[in-house]
């Protein structure tokens, strides 16, 4: 006859049948709970992923130049080009921050930095502080490179001064010019184009431009000088015909 106290120990059906339920439910909250993890799980992994992986050509190249910066943080032109991919983007803010950041490793006088500081405030439709910045960034340019001038006399070498920041003070000196330009300062525009053709004597761009401020001058002879020089760098170069049509048309 089977012991009183082994027949105590074991499960009745009844208890059996009462906890066969809760099991079910603890195991169903279970699943429920995995679920939901593994959903906020693949959404987080899969917006992390979205935002780093490049989904544009634009998003790519603000990609490599990010990558750039970070393999050469001393080069001006690597920082410039990273700030300037940005604004071209069209993400300001951003392009804020990679200019205040370049500021920190490579000071706040260098030419290329500054610059790149104008266009943005001019994009953003400030150009009274654009040409602020851009005259302070040719500034930063010219005593930068007559302090590297100094340094390389000391050595006994005397390099072309158009050799150091030529194309960038060429290019910040025909930001300037536009500037002014647009405000119908003639004359000071004519002097900073002058200014970018020093640098770039053979810019046809430049060449153009400054012929097209003659024009508003009634420097005629000088826009028609200007405008041929140009054909003789770029053959064919549709503006400076332009520019040549337009005052013959203004003769008749």
């Amino acid at each position: 006859m089977p012991d009183s106290r082994q027949r105590s120990s074991e499960p009745s059906s009844s208890q059996t049948g009462q906890d066969r339920p809760t099991r079910i439910i603890v195991i169903s909250i279970m699943l429920v709970i995995i679920s939901i993890f593994t959903v906020v799980l693949w959404a987080v992994a899969g917006g992390v992923f979205q935002r780093l992986a490049p989904r544009t050509f634009v998003e790519r190249q603000i990609d490599m130049l990010e990558g750039v910066v970070a393999e050469k943080p001393g080069s001006e032109e690597a920082w410039a080009d990273y700030a300037l991919s940005l604004i071209a983007a069209k993400q300001y803010s951003r392009a804020d921050s990679v200019l205040d950041d370049a500021e920190v490793v490579l000071g706040d006088q260098v030419i290329d930095i500054i610059a790149v500081r104008a266009h943005l405030a001019s994009v953003r439709g400030d150009d009274g502080q654009a040409l602020e910045l851009i005259q302070n960034a040719i500034t930063a340019g010219l005593e930068f490179r007559a302090s590297e001038l100094a340094r390389l006399a000391e050595q006994s070498v005397y390099p072309d001064p158009q050799t150091i920041k030529g194309p960038v003070l060429a290019g910040a000196y025909a930001f300037e010019a536009r500037l002014l330009a647009a405000q119908g300062l003639w004359a000071e525009a004519e002097t900073a184009y002058s200014g970018a053709l020093e640098e770039e004597p053979a810019s046809a761009d430049a060449l153009v431009a400054r012929g097209a401020v003659y024009i508003e001058m009634s420097s005629v002879e000088s826009a028609t000088a200007d405008f041929q020089r140009a054909l003789e760098f770029i053959p064919g170069f549709a503006p400076a015909l332009e520019g040549l049509e337009r005052i013959e048309k203004g003769s008749e």
